[in-house]
């Protein structure tokens, strides 16, 4: 159940506005316009948000652990809006279901894994292994590695506050 509704960009205050009408990313996502009910966090977190999206780490990769974050979180709104983005970033439907399962250790892990297991890490300990950040580093740079480590932790902590404000999906609920 909705706990707040979602700010259509008519009723937005003024000065955020021109940020929720910037075209159908923000303007349909339920919850962006959720957050629009606080002027002073919706503008920060949409430079921040805007970054992560659209950053350093590979779209595959980024999306696989924003899939992970949703996943843990129990996010059926990050779930479905990610899911939607991996698919567009080239990932399969085998591997947005692997997101779900637990990560293959050994020989036949492949780098998906790694970066399933590194997003389990920083949700179970709040830090990564040395096995896993030496894994992560030959493929990663260092700004690269901040990032991930930024992707994992704000992307569940989305999940947290849309299943907090019980966010719908754009399916379920009213969008403009």
């Amino acid at each position: 159940m909705t706990r707040i509704e979602p700010v259509t960009p008519d009723k937005a205050d003024a000065d955020i506005r021109p940020l929720l009408s910037s075209g159908p990313q923000r303007a349909g996502v339920n919850l962006t316009r959720t957050l629009a009910n606080h002027p002073r966090i919706f503008k920060r977190w949409t430079r921040y948000e805007s970054y992560l999206t659209k950053g350093l780490i590979p779209a595959q990769d980024r999306e696989l652990l924003i899939l992970r974050a949703a996943f843990r979180s129990t996010s059926r709104y990050d779930w479905e809006r990610h899911k939607n983005a991996a698919l567009e970033s080239g990932l399969t439907n085998d591997t947005v279901s692997a997101a779900v399962k637990p990560p293959r250790v050994g020989p036949d892990a492949t780098f998906d894994d790694v970066l399933l297991r590194a997003a389990d890490e920083l949700l179970d300990q709040h830090r990564l292994s040395d096995e896993l950040w030496g894994a992560l580093t030959e493929r990663f740079s260092d700004e690269q590695l901040i990032e991930l480590t930024m992707v994992v932790g704000v992307f569940y902590a989305m999940g947290v506050t849309s299943n907090a404000l019980g966010v719908q999906t754009e399916a379920e609920g009213v969008s403009a």
